[in-house]
Order: C-alpha cells, then structure tokens, then sequence
C-alpha cells in the first residue's frame, strides 16, 4: 500500500486550518510533518492518528472536568479565625 503524502497547502484544506499555524505547530514539533528539501510534507496516516490523540486528550479533559479526581473535590479545612466583637 503507497503511503499519502500531503503539501502544507493540502493540510491547511484538510483540517481548515490557516498555513501560518501549521508552520508553528510543525516547527514546535506538536503535529507530525518531515522537512524534504525546503518543502514540509505530512503523512496522512499520521495526521489521522494525530487527531484521534487530540480528540482523546480534549474527550479526557471534559470528563475530567465533569468527574473530577475524588481529592480535588474535598472541601479544605480553612483556618480558625477569631473575630472580635
């Protein structure tokens, strides 16, 4: 099976993305993309992969904020104070 290759033009359609952010997502190493020649290219495959990782992590994060950890949700004793009346 031929893997497919995407152009940064092709990526931008893809996810409807703007290019400039692609360049920055790709140059900090946060969406998978190799450099050939001067020319960026992507591995459909893993740009697939990449966004069922991203889906995960914000399905993650909802449940999280939903079902939060059973520590978190426990009141903090605050301190005693004494007023003076």
């Amino acid at each position: 099976m031929e893997e497919e290759f995407f152009t940064l033009e092709e990526v931008s359609k893809y996810l409807k993305i703007p290019k400039s952010t692609l360049y920055k997502l790709s140059q900090q190493g946060k969406i998978p993309s190799c450099k050939i020649g001067k020319q960026l290219r992507f591995r459909k495959s893993s740009l697939d992969k990449w966004i069922s990782q991203k889906e995960n992590e914000s399905r993650n994060t909802a449940i999280d904020s939903v079902f939060p950890a059973q520590d978190s949700h426990r009141r903090k004793k605050r301190p005693k104070t004494s007023f003076a009346y």
